[in-house]
């Protein structure tokens, strides 16, 4: 019995983090790369913010390397739909496409798509040096989700030495109604009080990996 009512609050819990599928209510400019910026760019400038071939987001690099940004047909199977979504290849750790400022939100989600190497969605504000993250784990289409109240920018970087070729679609920003929050409280609360549960990491939750088992 914990445990189907643990399981429903989750599948409830992880629905409302996704925010929305669709772009109505993000907080994040040009959510589904639907709109380019003059075409495929290349970047080998360190610590500074050029521009991708995505208006609104650009292309950072905190390590010595390259990135390399272009807009490809979208395949994303969690929001069809879409004409384009943007791929980006780096040699170099921590490099790949970032936007700020947004409005402050509380959840971000991600469609990513890994060819090689890690990739983490992160929020954070102000430039910030600490926040929180979501990262990929093999190869293939993953929906990631941030949870990080009062954050203004938002990033989808390499997380490996040696770098990564992704794609990313479908980025959505946003702050849940005053119901999302109650129904978030109450299904953690439940999570909290319920024995013999694994729970799912309070930075981030990967919804590709997210199958945490509960017993009775």
């Amino acid at each position: 019995m914990k445990s189907s009512l643990v399981n429903a609050l989750l599948g409830l819990m992880l629905a409302l983090v996704s925010v929305e599928r669709g772009h109505a209510g993000s907080l994040v400019a040009n959510p589904g790369f639907e709109t380019g910026a003059g075409g495929p760019t290349h970047s080998t400038q360190t610590g500074i913010t050029t521009g991708s071939a995505a208006a609104a987001w650009g292309a950072f690099q905190l390590s010595p390397s390259f990135v390399d940004t272009s807009l490809v047909a979208s395949t994303d199977p969690f929001a069809p739909g879409g004409a384009f979504m943007i791929e980006v290849v780096t040699d170099g750790l921590e490099n790949g496409i970032a936007q700020y400022p947004i409005s402050t939100f509380t959840f971000v989600s991600a469609d990513v798509f890994v060819v090689s190497g890690l990739v983490h969605l992160f929020a954070t504000a102000d430039f910030g040096m600490t926040g929180t993250e979501a990262v990929t784990s093999g190869t293939g289409w993953q929906h990631l989700v941030v949870t990080s109240p009062g954050a203004n920018e938002v990033g989808i970087y390499s997380h490996a030495l040696g770098g990564a070729t992704y794609y990313v679609d479908n980025v959505v920003a946003a702050v849940p109604e005053p119901a999302s929050w109650a129904i978030l409280v109450m299904a953690g609360a439940v999570l909290g009080l319920t024995p013999n549960c694994r729970r799912l990491p309070s930075s981030a939750l990967v919804l590709a990996n997210s199958a945490d088992s509960c017993s009775d």
